[in-house]
């Protein structure tokens, strides 16, 4: 079980890693909260704690933080990524799942470091 603190460690990880307009493999987020990516079940519980992190932050009319963990070659996100964004109606229509990340990344990067926000 994640402990509030490693939540809130984790969260200031994907917001120090938006501030400088990077991205972080889930393979190097997830020791935050002592996951390890290697397990199906914590690979589960990862993906929960990025889309509770990503549905607040929409729910608070920002980019989806979560946008900034990505695969170890830093090709994309995992299905649930694009899922959510579905679910929480930002996907635009005929939006493929890489371009919805773009857009989503490009978003928390601009937010985080400051900058005019662009749709």
């Amino acid at each position: 079980m994640v402990t509030l603190q490693e939540f809130a460690d984790l969260f200031s990880k994907l917001v120090s890693t938006a501030k400088a307009g990077q991205t972080v493999p889930y393979s190097a987020a997830a020791p935050v909260v002592r996951l390890d990516m290697e397990n199906p079940p914590d690979r589960d519980e990862m993906g929960h704690l990025l889309g509770y992190i990503s549905s607040a932050e929409a729910k608070n009319g920002r980019p989806l933080l979560s946008s900034v963990v990505t695969f170890k070659d830093g090709t994309g996100v995992g299905q649930g990524f694009y899922s959510l964004g579905k679910e929480l109606r930002l996907v635009r229509p005929g939006e493929d799942e890489i371009t919805f990340w773009i857009r989503e990344l490009k978003m928390t990067h601009d937010f985080w470091r400051g900058l005019p926000a662009r749709s």
